[in-house]
């Protein structure tokens, strides 16, 4: 079966057309993807910006997200999972060492992928500018 993928728009209009056939939460390292097959071919979810492969940070955010689009039955393979040490606790990636650039990318990527994976769409561009404003510029 021919690998290829899918972004979350196209896999969004599929999933609520029932056109799905399976989709499976697939381990990578302390992370999990998304395969879905689609006819005869098995597609891997990307990132919206990068165009790689998705990298959910907890299998909670993978099913959050399933859940979100319309599916709600679906595969886990955890073979090439590894849990990092801290997995499931809060808090698992420390505020970065401001001595040590290498922990601040850490925590960064961490960050960025939290908001990635939050299903919450957050404010409009516009009423997050307004309630800037209004912070900044309030006596």
């Amino acid at each position: 079966m021919a690998t290829e993928t899918i972004d979350q728009a196209t896999l969004t209009q599929l999933a609520k057309s029932g056109e799905v056939r399976n989709a499976r939460a697939v381990g990578c390292g302390t992370g999990w993807n998304i395969h879905v097959q689609h006819g005869i071919v098995e597609r891997t979810l990307v990132a919206k910006l990068s165009g790689d492969m998705h990298v959910f940070s907890s299998f909670e955010n993978v099913v959050t997200f399933l859940q979100g689009i319309g599916i709600a039955r679906f595969d886990v393979d955890a073979e090439h999972y590894h849990a990092s040490p801290d997995a499931g606790r809060a808090g698992s990636v420390p505020e970065p060492d401001e001595d040590d650039p290498d922990s601040y990318d850490e925590w960064l990527c961490a960050e960025v992928e939290a908001s990635i994976d939050d299903p919450d769409p957050g404010l409009p561009h516009d009423e997050a500018m307004r309630q800037i404003r209004a912070a900044v510029f309030t006596d």
